[in-house]
């Protein structure tokens, strides 16, 4: 065969050549440009560091706390926890359970109290002590051979020593207040007085009832040590002056 006639021959083989070579380019073209692997699709939120947006919280949002204590009001026939606005948060009365006040002392004063133990002896019974600073509330202790607590005349009651526990005001009756001097308690006409020592000065002594319309009702008693109001008590009193 001469060269005239290899020439076409070689060219057809090149030319089938470059189409298969094009063929194949085509192939891979379309293979890429179908879709991206899964291990490159976009890296979620969580997994993405700074790159991607935060995620929204599902958290529901908490209840808003309900309004703080700024008065323990003191009455006759028990006490009332309230709030700035004067609302009250919580009312106890004398022959009431121990459990809820001291429950809602504890949460208006900030903490909890210590407790102890006061004897009793011929004219009182004995009582378990729930003490916070200056603020003392007492729950009659029983034991067998005692009368049932609903015939016991001061089931609960009260004394304290500082016009203001924590953040809590104490407020009680006849204008009374903790520092009062003795001139400044005697010009408030207390019922009569007891020469102590320590003296005392007695309010609301008409009222000091066990059980009178259903109501447990107490006096009040003002101790005054070194010349100043100490100690304000709400409690029956076995006898009076």
């Amino acid at each position: 065969m001469n060269d005239r006639n290899r020439l076409p021959i070689i060219l057809g083989a090149v030319a089938g050549v470059l189409v298969i070579a094009v063929v194949i380019a085509l192939a891979i073209l379309l293979t890429r440009g179908s879709g991206a692997p899964a291990s490159n699709a976009t890296t979620p939120a969580s997994d993405a560091g700074t790159t991607g947006p935060s995620p929204t919280s599902t958290t529901p949002s908490a209840d808003p706390a309900h309004p703080a204590a700024t008065r323990v009001a003191l009455a006759s026939d028990g006490f009332s926890i309230l709030t700035a606005d004067g609302e009250e948060g919580f009312t106890h009365a004398w022959g009431d359970e121990a459990a809820p006040a001291i429950a809602a002392l504890t949460d208006a004063f900030g903490a909890a109290p210590t407790e102890g133990f006061q004897n009793g002896d011929a004219q009182h019974y004995a009582y378990t002590l729930y003490e916070w600073a200056g603020f003392t509330f007492a729950d009659v202790s029983l034991g067998a051979g005692n009368k049932p607590r609903t015939e016991v005349p001061d089931p609960t009651w009260v004394a304290y020593t500082e016009n203001t526990v924590g953040d809590v005001a104490i407020h009680p009756e006849f204008g009374l207040a903790i520092g009062l001097t003795a001139a400044e308690v005697d010009a408030l006409h207390p019922d009569s007085s007891v020469p102590g020592p320590p003296p005392a000065y007695l309010f609301g002594t008409d009222r000091n009832t066990f059980y009178q319309d259903g109501v447990r009702a107490f006096p009040v008693t003002a101790t005054a040590d070194g010349g100043e109001v100490s100690t304000i008590t709400y409690r029956f009193l076995t006898s009076v002056p």
